[in-house]
């Protein structure tokens, strides 16, 4: 089982089996469910850890066009073929970011849930240019949005008081509710920052890219490490968490 690898350990999953497509799919991992299901809206639709709603994922991409920057979240899941693991189930999406005036987009996105933990491993694979003119795909985003009890209107940040560059996370909390709802990058690629200001929550989770798209073609991004969303009830219960998949960097590069 995944927590028994020692510290360093990697774990090399056997052969792919043959992938399902699905319309709906709901992963449960260690008393957290993330429910995905096609059509308009975010890329995880809601998060739930013992019965406390926590929130919803959504993929985005950091955009310049022409020389101006955008944040352009994806708002519809396209495709998703879903492939049993040991231990583990594993989604591949396909998420769109469709407007008439901005540079549209569509891009692919690697999920697993693994069984024995309340983690969900992210990981965006592609991103391809839908508009007529190109851009550069400055990084990859993802976005864990609170909404804790059902409404983000109290949710605070958590986490870690002071930025810690060797631990990579970020949490939001509800004063009332607890519940810890955020995203953890146990080794380099990912930079991990929740905060709030301008009045709105910004969870945001990044991975470099720099890469200028053509219009029309699609770019493959260098395999890095996965990105970990989790979902607890307690609102410190990321200490021991981070803790326990600090050692397992190599795990990220290993994984499907």
């Amino acid at each position: 089982r995944i927590r028994t690898l020692a510290p360093g350990a990697a774990w090399t999953p056997p052969a792919r089996p043959a992938g399902r497509p699905v319309d709906e799919i709901v992963l449960r991992t260690a008393g957290t469910t993330w429910s995905m299901a096609l059509g308009a809206g975010p890329l995880v639709r809601a998060v739930v850890a013992d019965g406390l709603a926590l929130g919803s994922v959504s993929a985005a991409a950091h955009q310049i066009v022409g020389g101006a920057a955008a944040w352009s979240r994806a708002n519809r899941v396209e495709s998703m073929m879903a492939f049993d693991l040991p231990e583990a189930t594993m989604v591949d999406a396909v998420v769109s970011y469709q407007t008439p005036t901005g540079a549209s987009y569509r891009a692919g996105v690697r999920l697993i849930g693994v069984d024995d933990e309340p983690v969900l491993l992210i990981r965006p694979l592609w991103y391809e240019n839908l508009s007529d003119r190109p851009w550069t795909l400055w990084s990859a985003f993802i976005f864990c949005d609170p909404a804790i009890g059902g409404d983000g209107t109290d949710d605070v940040p958590g986490g870690p008081a002071v930025p810690n560059y060797y631990r990579q996370l970020g949490a939001y909390t509800d004063p009332a509710l607890g519940g810890a709802f955020g995203a953890f990058g146990p080794q380099g690629g990912w930079h991990v920052s929740f905060s709030d200001f301008d009045g709105m929550h910004h969870p945001d989770a990044t991975f470099g890219v720099e890469q200028a798209i053509p219009a029309g073609e699609r770019i493959e991004l260098v395999q890095g490490p996965y990105l970990l969303a989790f979902g607890v009830t307690g609102a410190d219960d990321w200490r021991e968490l981070s803790q326990r998949w600090l050692p397992l960097g190599q795990l990220q590069i290993a994984a499907p």
